[in-house]
């Protein structure tokens, strides 16, 4: 699914066979969040599907950054980047190589680097222009109790055309955002011109497009966005720029971040980076069933 807000009105709003919902019953944020929460601890794991053939996250332990730093280069690895927030840093090495690090001083983990794509959102014309899904969620019932909101929204995604007519008041000037894969403060797409490109924009419309304005379509609540551009223009992109993306959007204060993405796996730096999120109570909230599977 790639709205925020349905997941949270799914619980807030009825089926046609339920009485409607007053003020006085909806859901405190508190009660969605516990009906959310995950009961057991869960643990990395990658498969060897999703994994980037000679890219790898290699976490270290503060303190001996440098030390590490040192080992790597010594045996050859090229540095992509470096989360130091985070505490990994991602380069490009042997397999062999990789495997002798595992176990090195100072060393918390050697993994690979993943593949993340954005869900699909299909591309006819009359999907988009008919928003049955609001109707179908009884979304004017959420409306007539509230439809604006302080709550900054982080869209970790492939960029966000932010001065669209829709979108702009949802932004702050200034304050647009970050773009992982071009490493500067512009979250837009670099080419508009690939289909696939208006990915983070349509999400991004889905929930805060601008409300009752006569403009296009609505979102589902006024509210300020970030864009967090860690998709390429295809988008395509890897783990650990999702993961230092969530953890940039969890810095700068925003409560919710969507994921309209997905993986078939869970490294260490991406687990990492959903528990510093949530520890400050921010709400993850991630695609899922794009794929027709249930497990």
């Amino acid at each position: 699914m790639n709205t925020i807000l349905a997941v949270l009105l799914a619980g807030l709003w009825p089926r046609p066979d339920c009485p409607p919902v007053t003020k006085a019953d909806a859901t405190t944020l508190a009660e969605i969040e516990a009906h959310f929460a995950v009961a057991a601890e869960v643990e990395p794991f990658v498969t060897a599907e999703d994994a980037l053939p000679g890219r790898y996250a290699v976490g270290y332990v503060r303190g001996v950054r440098d030390a590490v730093l040192g080992v790597l280069s010594g045996q050859g690895a090229e540095i992509v980047r470096e989360d130091s927030a985070a505490g990994f840093v991602v380069v490009e090495l042997d397999a062999g190589r990789a495997a002798v690090l595992q176990n090195g001083p100072g060393v918390r983990y050697v993994e690979p680097d993943c593949r993340v794509q954005a869900s699909l959102i299909p591309g006819d014309p009359l999907f988009l222009q008919r928003q049955w899904d609001k109707w179908v969620m009884y979304a004017d019932r959420a409306w007539d109790i509230g439809t604006s909101s302080s709550i900054k929204i982080a869209v970790v995604d492939n960029g966000v055309e932010y001065w669209h007519p829709d979108l702009a008041a949802s932004f702050v000037v200034g304050d647009y955002g970050y773009d992982f894969v071009g490493g500067d403060n512009d979250p837009r797409p670099d080419n508009t011109s690939i289909p696939q490109s208006f990915h983070g924009t349509h999400v991004s419309g889905t929930i805060a497009a601008g409300f009752d304005n006569g403009i296009g379509i609505a979102g589902w609540v006024r509210a300020q966005l970030l864009a967090v551009r860690v998709l390429n223009d295809s988008g395509s992109g890897t783990t650990t720029d999702v993961a230092s993306g969530i953890r940039w959007a969890a810095d700068r204060g925003a409560r919710i971040v969507n994921m309209s993405l997905g993986t078939g796996s869970l490294p260490t730096h991406l687990l990492e980076a959903c528990r510093y999120a949530s520890d400050r109570n921010v709400l993850l909230v991630a695609a899922a069933g794009n794929e027709g599977t249930s497990n």
